[in-house]
């Protein structure tokens, strides 16, 4: 199961969101105007909120990333309700059946234990006939004694004195034998009996107690499956409940910073719109420059052509005294740089991504990266691409420690630098020139390592930095 994402992640983005929100209000409250306020505050606005931009997008991702994450295990969770809720019912089934088994165990105990007291009552009573006829067999047996003198069964009979008293003595006899040995055998019927009765009595004994082991353990072993499948089940109603809450606050941690995001996409934009129109006025201010030094080269152009003239007729008209040659004509110019703006960061850096649109495997969206990155070491120096007048340095949100340089109009456009996630400052305000050392490589701001996000403005708009080196 996934685990709740890290506490201290929503702290430091409802944190950053809370600055992200503050400096939002500050730029709005300027109520920044074309006429009003100079060039150099709506650029250092909209430098604020393009940072505020690139950390509430970082927060949306970080939100959108972890909801999803917790919406993952919630159903992992949910997917496993199920199984431990059946496990629950087999093992109270179980349970249940051990209990029944426990049951006809007890009944059948009850069972041979009346069977048992029967037995003993019929074995006490046949001990107590056998006994009596013991004593009246030992009665008779006297008497037969005492009577006739204990000479025998064929001595009784021999002693009759006619025929008929032979027969009777004779009758007498067997009638005593009989009763003895039929007593004798009762006896022993009784004897058998009872010791069968004993031997079922034991075997039903150990029976019952077989199934009465055999039902406890079985008692205790659903007792212990139902308590088993209860904590399981409350633990995963536990943590369903957890992670539904969690999910909860993400998705309202997600609707506040798109909230936010919008707001300063908002503010972006009208900030933009303000420096493309600052960038209009400072080409046509530069226009009307162009033209009124265009206006003034002629004219000076003229001059001197017309001195020129002059001084070539005078040369002609000498020359055709003197014979001497007419001067070469001057070299051509040099041509001009093909690249307005050299490295920021000419040694001890790479290439480790360019300006464009990127697929964020994690995020599962395309999104623009408004620049080119130069991987390198912490304090690797970084040096201004062009010559030009520093309108921000400090603290940028999401890009950290940031200078923006104002390289003015270059090709018909307004021209912004821009370095993010430095290390240090080595110049925080007025002009630099080109190749001039103004900070260090670092990590600062939204960064997963040390390196230089070099950016690129045209009329406020972020642009390929490629066009200009």
């Amino acid at each position: 199961m996934t685990a709740p994402p890290d506490a201290g992640k929503f702290l430091s983005r409802a944190v950053r969101r809370a600055a992200a929100l503050t400096s939002a209000c500050v730029v709005a409250s300027l109520a920044v105007t074309v006429t009003a306020v100079a060039a150099d505050d709506p650029a250092r606005d909209k430098a604020r909120a393009d940072a505020q931009v690139e950390s509430l997008t970082g927060d949306l991702h970080e939100t959108n990333s972890a909801l999803s994450a917790a919406y993952n295990a919630l159903q992992e969770t949910q997917a496993q309700i199920p199984g431990a809720e059946a496990a629950l019912a087999q093992a109270q089934a179980a349970e249940a059946a051990a209990i029944a088994e426990e049951e006809r165990a007890r009944t059948a105990l009850e069972v041979a234990q009346a069977k048992e007291e029967r037995a003993r009552d019929e074995l006490a009573r046949t001990t107590e006939a056998i006994e009596a006829s013991r004593d009246d067999v030992a009665r008779f047996a006297a008497q037969i004694y005492q009577e006739q003198g204990g000479i025998g069964e064929l001595a009784i009979a021999m002693e009759a004195t006619t025929p008929q008293e032979f027969a009777d003595r004779l009758a007498m006899v067997d009638t005593v034998m009989d009763v003895q040995h039929g007593q004798i055998g009762r006896l022993n019927t009784a004897k058998a009996d009872q010791a069968a009765q004993e031997a079922l009595l034991e075997a039903l004994r150990v029976e019952k107690q077989q199934a009465q082991a055999e039902a406890e353990a079985a008692l205790e072993r659903a007792t212990s499956a139902r308590a088993a499948a209860d904590a399981a089940k409350r633990q995963l109603d536990e943590l369903a409940a957890q992670q539904q809450a969690q999910t909860e606050t993400l998705e309202a941690e997600r609707a506040a910073t798109e909230a936010d995001l919008a707001a300063a996409e908002a503010e972006q934009a009208r900030l933009e719109a303000v420096l493309v129109e600052i960038a209009r006025q400072a080409k046509l201010k530069a226009e009307r420059e162009a033209k009124a030094r265009a206006e003034r080269e002629a004219k000076a152009r003229a001059e001197r052509e017309a001195r020129a003239r002059a001084e070539r007729e005078a040369a002609a008209r000498s020359s055709r005294g003197s014979g001497s040659s007419a001067p070469a004509p001057a070299p051509a110019p040099a041509p001009a740089p093909s690249g307005v703006l050299a490295s920021p960061c000419p040694s001890g850096c790479w290439i480790s991504s360019e300006f464009g649109m990127r697929f964020h495997p994690i995020h599962d969206r395309w999104q623009l990266h408004a620049g080119r990155d130069y991987a390198g070491n912490t304090g690797t120096p970084v040096v201004a691409a062009a010559g030009g007048r520093i309108i921000s340095a400090g603290w940028g949100g999401g890009g950290g420690n940031m200078i923006m340089i104002d390289h003015g109009i270059e090709r018909g456009v307004s021209l912004v630098s821009v370095y993010k996630h430095l290390n240090g400052f080595a110049v925080r305000s007025g002009t630099v020139r080109k190749g001039q050392v103004i900070g260090y490589i670092g990590s600062t701001g939204d960064s997963t390592g040390p390196h230089l996000h070099f950016e690129t403005y045209e009329d406020g708009v972020p642009k390929d930095p490629r066009r200009w080196l």
